[in-house]
């Protein structure tokens, strides 16, 4: 996440950042149970198949603020935030209980969300002295806009079916899994939006004492497309 500061004249400074983010695991559902409790076995015990059970996020985002100091106790603050977000969960576990045959079943699933952020928000403040209470006042402006397409899919044998079981002695799934879209899966694409206003005065009465008032008004929209049906919202 490197960062760079830039004074950009007598009253005015810059941060820009970058920053870069990866995370990997393994996706562990945990040890099943059998007639109500926890199945006895090793706690480290992997109930499905480990190997493809990833789980990861990459993230790559882009700060930006300026500040600017008008003097006289007002300054202004403008923060802007564009972030792209890719995530993958996938899982093949233990999805039910043991059963009194000795065989626990197992299902599987994916699921790859990527969205893309932008925020954008200013803040202008400034200080009033009156009757003996210091105004500290604050009045913004927030903007937003989020896009998401998400897509899951479902796990099969080599059959065509969800029909996956191993022994809970030996609860490694080793057969191959299919993954593809069942016709409940979601498959989908959404865009949100926000617009805020907002004012807020901090009242200081003495340096013990102090109140905060505010008001903010928002107005968000989301546009929903499910991309199996074509149907929007």
């Amino acid at each position: 996440n490197p960062t760079l500061a830039i004074r950009a004249g007598a009253n005015t400074s810059v941060i820009l950042g970058y920053e870069h983010f990866r995370d990997d695991r393994t996706a562990d559902r945990g040890i099943t149970s059998q007639n109500g409790r926890p199945f006895q076995t090793d706690v480290s015990t992997f109930f499905g198949n480990a190997e493809l059970s990833p789980t990861w996020v990459r993230v790559d985002a882009f700060t930006a603020v300026v500040d600017h100091d008008f003097g006289n106790g007002v300054t202004l603050r403008n923060r802007s935030r564009v972030a792209e977000y890719d995530k993958f969960y996938q899982n093949v576990f233990a999805s039910g209980p043991v059963v009194p045959a000795g065989t626990v079943a197992i299902g599987a699933y994916n699921n790859a969300t990527q969205r893309t952020n932008l925020f954008n928000q200013t803040d202008l403040a400034w200080t009033v002295d009156g009757g003996g209470i210091r105004h500290k006042l604050l009045a913004g402006v927030e903007l937003g806009r989020q896009e998401t397409d998400n897509l899951r899919q479902t796990g099969y044998n080599s059959a065509g079916t969800t029909a996956l079981s191993v022994l809970a002695s030996n609860p490694v799934y080793t057969a191959p899994v299919l993954f593809r879209p069942s016709a409940t899966d979601a498959s989908n694409h959404g865009v949100a939006t926000v617009a805020s206003v907002y004012l807020q005065d901090q009242l200081e009465f003495s340096p013990h004492w102090q109140a905060v008032l505010g008001v903010r008004y928002d107005h968000f929209n989301v546009d929903f497309r499910n991309n199996r049906t074509g149907a929007t919202l």
